[in-house]
């Protein structure tokens, strides 16, 4: 380049001797593509990626996996309905809040400081916990997709030892879901409820070739958990209850328990198109 520009320098020059205005030389581009290039892989066996169901706009949490694998249960948890007063009437019980390490690290949400007894009561600053309502969550990175859907099943009746807690049901409402892909499946039988030995399908893909990413169903969200004095950790889930008949006899300290069975299945025979008659 320093060439370049001394040899028109040069030639404007000797023209000016002659008595002549010669003209810079003209200007050269010359160009040359390059590749760039990444390949791909299949997800590895002990991929374990979650993420938040609902971020900010304060805080993001993070949410140890469940099971490993492209194709695999992301994360299913415990449902708790709490220590409750034993009861003479029909009574509905909401389940306790999950709560999950707030991420300091997170790029998009700061984590910022309230004043004290001004942060939303989903957030505990003392221990740097948030609360979520009730969630699941597939984890499908599989190159060929093949559809798939997700179920849940109780196993049997809550009970403590030979007593059994007759007549309690558990609902499920206010399910959302997301992906994200934006492949966003099927809510299924929403609401519904669960009974003992009864299987619903309740998130299925809309075709065989969709669902890839993270996909979640969200039973309510953090902003509707309420203050309750009877749960671990003091919010309460108005979206996910237990029923239990005035009619059910209860012993005191007594913990009653039962099975939550969460079955993924693939296939395009697997897929539920009609979300009414599951």
């Amino acid at each position: 380049m320093k060439f370049v520009k001394l040899a028109a320098v040069t030639a404007i020059t000797a023209g000016l001797v002659g008595g002549t205005i010669v003209a810079s030389a003209a200007e050269e581009t010359r160009s040359l593509d390059t590749e760039g290039t990444v390949d791909f892989r299949e997800a590895d066996d002990d991929n374990n990626e979650t993420i938040d169901p609902e971020p900010g706009p304060e805080e993001e949490i993070t949410i140890p996996g469940t099971q490993q694998g492209a194709f695999a249960l992301a994360y299913v948890g415990n449902y708790d309905f709490g220590t409750r007063p034993n009861s003479a009437l029909n009574q509905s019980y909401n389940a306790a809040a999950w709560w999950f390490d707030i991420d300091p690290d997170s790029e998009e949400y700061g984590n910022p400081e309230w004043p004290e007894g001004e942060e939303p009561d989903y957030i505990n600053v003392y221990d740097g916990t948030a609360a979520r309502a009730h969630f699941a969550q597939v984890r499908d990175l599989r190159s060929d997709l093949t559809g798939w859907n997700l179920a849940l099943k109780q196993a049997g009746q809550f009970k403590s030892g030979d007593k059994e807690l007759k007549g309690a049901k558990i609902t499920f409402q206010n399910g959302v879901a997301q992906n994200t892909s934006g492949e966003v499946p099927n809510v299924n039988n929403n609401p519904f409820t669960i009974e003992p030995e009864e299987s619903r399908v309740i998130m299925s893909t809309k075709s065989n070739d969709e669902g890839f990413g993270l996909s979640s169903v969200m039973w309510g969200v953090k902003a509707d958990l309420t203050l309750d004095k009877d749960v671990t950790g003091g919010l309460s889930n108005p979206s996910v209850q237990l029923s239990v008949p005035g009619s059910t006899r209860t012993s005191a300290g007594e913990a009653y328990k039962t099975t939550l069975e969460w079955t993924l299945q693939s296939g395009p025979e697997n897929i539920v198109e009609d979300e009414d008659n599951i």
